[in-house]
């Protein structure tokens, strides 16, 4: 039996539910005016909505009810399309505590984050924090989750890397769904690590936004299903992972498919993506929906005669000068959907039959790399932005020649469509992309 009871959370999820639609200002009124949100805006919920007093402590925010609280921002990238700001940070890693815990289901982890209330409010830089509108809210238990196995390996993997004395190589790229994220002011703020005499980065395990974007978009469509997962024993699939290498094995697998037999129509613009999305979605159901949830992108591009590939890989993530002037590389979203994502590129031939299949992912050479680009392109639009004439203003973005794994180059739908809407304004400069250099691709 569960040991949930359902009207000891019920009432904290109704708040939840009854907040959506209203601006903090809505909600809370002049009390809004008595914080300077350097809290942040989770700890103005959990005071003034829930009226839970601010705490560390290892235990979930409602200790009676077992349930922790979290008030993540989502942004617009493209029109109405919505995805996390940043990732959702959890719980600090103690490093010389956790390596004493002996499984992951009576982890401090677990302990605290089993049951999560989650708050959603839409970040818009052009207005002020108490301005910005609650979009969805929703209570999930993680462990009624299809994706739980996965969650227990990426733990495993951290506290592994901990026992071995490698706290101080902790990466996000290392896990799936849960993360490792630094935690703290700077690259100077690391602590001592159990064994060994290397200190490590401050971390805190952290769910990456590429999960919370898939559980969201799940959750839309029926919230109170997974509100009453909560009180349901043995609903998840067993030993359920979700593997990289066993993706790309799938996708392999497709070399010698015609896509003409996966169309109706090969006329349109986009015939052979569709063609594929077909074909994977009726031989392996479960892919694209794991893709999503593990951050990977599929990407279908047509193939030369001598087998490269014809284009360069447009990563579909817009340049947001909102965020280059405001955000740190480590923090911003560009960090979560580019630079932490696993890119698939499915190469079609001339008689368009899958041909050969690449993989890219961001090591730490190719990090580096995106840091600069990230930097150069926040200074060159602060510079921008403090110029008096912009009329006739273009920015000379990184290129493809300056071999940075990346470069940026336009994407607007036509002339029109500039930075002249949102905070920072730019309104002769078209909108631009982020594109992978395709030399960077290696041939799985």
């Amino acid at each position: 039996m569960s040991n949930y009871i359902k009207k000891d959370l019920e009432y904290i999820y109704k708040i939840g539910q009854e907040v959506i639609g209203k601006t903090f200002y809505e909600i809370f009124g002049d009390q809004c005016f008595k914080f300077n949100n350097k809290g942040g805006i989770g700890n103005i919920v959990q005071s003034l909505l829930y009226n839970v007093p601010i705490n560390s402590r290892s235990e979930s925010d409602f200790i009676e009810e077992g349930v922790e609280l979290k008030v993540i921002p989502f942004k617009e990238i493209k029109s109405n399309i919505l995805v996390p700001k940043e990732r959702m940070v959890l719980n600090l890693i103690n490093y010389e505590k956790v390596v004493k815990e002996s499984s992951f289901e009576t982890s401090s982890f677990l302990n605290k984050n089993k049951v999560i209330q989650v708050i959603i409010y839409l970040h818009e830089y052009e207005k002020k924090w108490y301005d910005f509108k609650i979009i969805n809210s929703f209570m999930i238990d993680i462990t009624k989750q299809k994706e739980i196995e996965t969650i227990k390996k990426d733990w495993l993997t951290i506290i592994n890397y901990i026992k071995d004395g490698k706290a101080d190589q902790l990466s996000e790229r290392l896990t799936q769904i849960l993360g490792a994220c630094t935690k703290g002011k700077n690259k100077e703020s690391k602590v001592k690590q159990p064994f060994s005499n290397i200190k490590a980065m401050s971390r805190a395990f952290s769910f990456k936004s590429s999960f919370i974007k898939y559980k969201v978009n799940e959750i839309k469509k029926n919230s109170i299903k997974y509100f009453n997962e909560i009180f349901i024993d043995n609903l998840r699939e067993k030993n359920y992972t979700i593997n990289y290498e066993s993706i790309i094995g799938n996708i392999k697998k497709l070399i010698g498919v015609d896509l003409i037999k996966f169309t109706q129509d090969s006329k349109i613009k986009n015939w052979r993506n569709l063609a594929i999305k077909k074909y994977i979605s009726f031989t392996y159901p479960n892919l694209l929906k794991d893709c999503e949830t593990c951050n990977i992108k599929i990407i279908v591009k047509k193939l030369k005669y001598n087998g490269t590939i014809q284009e360069e890989i447009g990563t579909n993530y817009m340049l947001d000068i909102n965020e280059m002037v405001e955000e740190k590389f480590i923090d911003s979203t560009f960090y979560q959907e580019v630079v932490l994502k696993k890119f698939i590129i499915i190469g079609i031939d001339c008689n368009n039959i899958v041909s050969k299949v690449f993989s890219f992912k961001f090591d730490e050479s190719n990090i580096k790399n995106a840091l600069k680009v990230y930097n150069d392109t926040k200074n060159k639009i602060i510079v921008a932005l403090n110029k008096e004439n912009k009329e006739m203003l273009r920015i000379n973005f990184v290129k493809k020649s300056d071999n940075l794994t990346l470069h940026i180059r336009p994407k607007a739908i036509n002339a029109k469509d500039t930075y002249k809407n949102g905070k920072y304004k730019l309104e002769n400069q078209p909108k631009q992309c982020f594109w992978i250099n395709k030399e960077e691709l290696i041939e799985v």
